[in-house]
């Protein structure tokens, strides 16, 4: 069985697929922070004087978001539900080791209510790893147990879709 972060895309081909997040937002931010800077030092009235000095803190820290936003944006990778054309969010909820034969029946039932009324736990003992979309529709689940040092499937990849 493989784990659901890593096969959730091949599973699910042409419903699912990995995008690199939007750089828009942090372009224009890493642009206006440094339009900010320059404009407050080539406009002659703003040469000296508490102004200029809030106009260039302000443009530094936009351009400096900006540019941490850009390379996060660079190197992250996001799953993606192409039907709704939303971004998938993921959730883990911890159950008690005794839910284990309970969570493995709701899944392969797919009833998403009995997963709820199963006992949670704070003790990272049995996972339930979800992915829904951005409206709620659930679109895949997999239970995991914690054997030392990693978590290993119980189940084989539930896709709900």
């Amino acid at each position: 069985m493989d784990m659901i972060e890593s096969s959730l895309a091949s599973r699910l081909e042409g419903k699912i697929v990995l995008k690199r997040k939007s750089i828009v937002f942090s372009s224009l931010m890493l642009v206006a922070g440094v339009a900010v800077i320059v404009a407050s030092a080539v406009i002659p009235a703003l040469e000296n004087g508490f102004l200029h000095s809030c106009l260039i803190f302000i443009g530094g820290v936009a351009a400096i978001i900006g540019l941490l936003l850009l390379l996060s944006s660079a190197f992250t990778k996001q799953y993606y539900y192409v039907p709704e054309n939303s971004r998938l969010h993921k959730r883990i909820e911890y159950f008690d080791l005794t839910e284990e034969f309970s969570l493995k029946k709701a899944l392969e039932d797919k009833d998403m209510a009995a997963i709820e009324n199963c006992k949670k736990s704070t003790a990272p003992t049995l996972q339930v790893v979800i992915y829904r979309t951005g409206k709620g529709t659930v679109v895949a689940a997999q239970l995991q147990k914690y054997v030392p040092y990693t978590y290993h499937p119980e189940t084989d990849i539930i896709v709900f879709v």
